[in-house]
C-alpha cells in the first residue's frame, strides 16, 4: 500500500507542476479552476479570532505559495543574528510528512537531540531545526507556543504557518522564489497560491525574495510594484565551502520543492553531475528507491533536508551540499526587536 501510495504521490506531484509552473494541461485547467473557487469559498469561512499571547514573541518567516520558496534557510539566519543578542529563541514548525499523521501533541527536541527521532514521523525540517536549537513539533501552534512559554522562550522562529487559523502572529515574513515566483497565479488547486496575496500583503511586515539570477517572475513582479521599496528584501542562496565540490563528479538527487534550484547550485560551485533525481517535497525514501542511484559508481550529493530523509545505510555514501541565505536581517532583526519593545509596553499600559 505505502508504494503504491508513493507511486502516486510522484505523479500527481509532476503533473500539478506541469500546470502550476509550465502552464501544460489547458483543459485540465479550467476544470481545476471550478474547485479554486470552492477552495477560496473554505478559505474564507475558516477565518477566526486567533490567541495572542504576551510570550513568546512570535516571528513567523512563511509563504503564500505551495513549495519550497526558502522558509527554512531565512528562519535559520534569523537564528543565528537573534541568539547573538542573548535572546532566548527556538524554533517551532508543524513537522510535515506526507501520508503521515498530524502531530496534534507537542513535541519538544533540544538541540542535539535530533538522532532519537525518526524524520518518517516528524518531518526533515523539524531534525533539521532541532540541529540548531530547541524545536517545537505541533500542527497545533497554539499549544506548542504556550509549551515554549512555560520554558522561558521569548522569541519563537515558526518555519510556515502564514496560515494557520489559532495563534496571532506578532512579525510576519513572507518568502518568494524569484524565479517561481506564484506560478500560474491561482489558487489551489489549479495553481500553487494557498491564498490570494492581495487578501495578505498588508499584514505582512516584510518581503523577502530569494534571487537564484537576475530573473524575477513577471507575475511576482506585477504583485510586488506597488509596494514600498523598504518592505522587500533581496536574499542569495549561497553553498558552504564550495571549494570542497569543484570539478568533482556526482549523481544528484533532491526531494524538495523546486529540486532545480538545488541542481542549479551544485552546478554553479563547479559539480559535474552525471545524472539528477527529482522526487516530491518531504518524499520519504525507501531503500528500492535508491538502489539504482547509488549504482552509479559515484558519490551521491543531496539537500540537508532529504539526507535527513535516506535511510542511514546510504550516509557514508552521501555527500551534503550546505547552503545558507545571504540576507540583510539586521534591518528584520531591528525591526523585530522594536514590536517585541511595543508589545510589551501595550501589555504593561492595560
Amino acid at each position: 500500500m505505502k508504494r503504491i501510495k508513493k507511486k502516486i504521490h510522484v505523479f500527481v506531484n509532476k503533473f500539478v507542476n506541469n500546470i502550476w509552473f509550465y502552464k501544460s494541461y489547458k483543459v485540465t485547467l479550467i476544470l481545476l479552476k471550478v474547485f479554486s473557487l470552492i477552495y477560496y469559498f473554505i478559505l474564507k469561512c475558516k477565518t477566526q479570532e486567533k490567541k495572542s499571547l504576551l510570550n513568546p514573541f512570535i516571528v513567523c518567516v512563511g509563504n503564500i505559495t505551495v513549495g519550497g520558496s526558502g522558509k527554512t534557510p531565512c528562519v535559520i539566519a534569523l537564528y543565528r543574528k537573534l541568539e547573538g543578542l542573548g535572546s532566548n529563541v527556538a524554533f517551532m514548525t508543524h513537522g510535515y510528512v506526507p501520508f503521515g499523521q498530524k502531530i496534534k501533541n507537542v513535541i519538544k527536541i533540544k538541540k542535539g537531540d535530533q538522532n532519537n527521532y525518526d524524520s518518517n514521523i516528524i518531518g526533515d525540517e523539524a531534525l533539521l531545526l532541532s540541529s540548531i536549537a530547541i524545536t517545537y513539533i505541533s500542527s497545533d501552534r497554539l499549544q506548542a507556543a504556550i509549551m515554549a512559554a512555560k520554558d522561558g522562550v521569548n522569541i519563537l522562529l515558526m518555519d510556515d504557518g502564514l496560515q494557520n487559523t489559532k495563534l496571532e502572529i506578532d512579525y510576519k515574513i513572507c518568502v518568494f522564489d524569484s524565479e517561481y515566483g506564484v506560478g500560474n497565479g491561482y489558487l489551489l488547486p489549479a495553481g500553487p497560491l494557498r491564498e490570494r496575496f492581495e487578501d495578505r500583503v498588508d499584514e505582512l511586515d516584510k518581503i523577502v525574495v530569494v534571487k537564484r539570477s537576475e530573473l524575477i517572475q513577471s507575475e511576482l513582479q506585477s504583485l510586488l510594484k506597488n509596494i514600498s521599496s523598504d518592505k522587500i528584501l533581496e536574499a542569495s542562496i549561497e553553498v558552504k565551502n564550495p571549494e570542497r565540490f569543484n570539478d568533482k563528479e556526482y549523481v544528484c538527487i533532491a526531494g524538495i520543492g523546486y529540486p532545480e534550484k538545488f541542481f542549479d547550485s551544485a552546478r554553479k560551485v563547479g559539480v559535474n553531475i552525471l545524472k539528477t533525481f527529482s522526487f516530491p517535497d518531504h518524499y520519504e525514501y525507501l531503500e528500492e528507491d535508491l538502489l539504482d542511484i547509488y549504482d552509479f559508481g559515484c558519490r551521491v550529493l543531496t539537500t540537508a533536508k532529504d539526507f535527513k530523509r535516506i535511510p542511514k545505510r546510504f550516509h557514508t555514501m552521501t555527500d551534503v551540499l550546505d547552503i545558507e541565505l545571504k540576507l540583510d536581517s539586521e534591518v528584520i532583526i531591528k525591526d523585530i526587536l522594536q514590536k517585541m519593545d511595543q508589545k510589551y509596553a501595550n501589555k504593561s499600559d492595560l
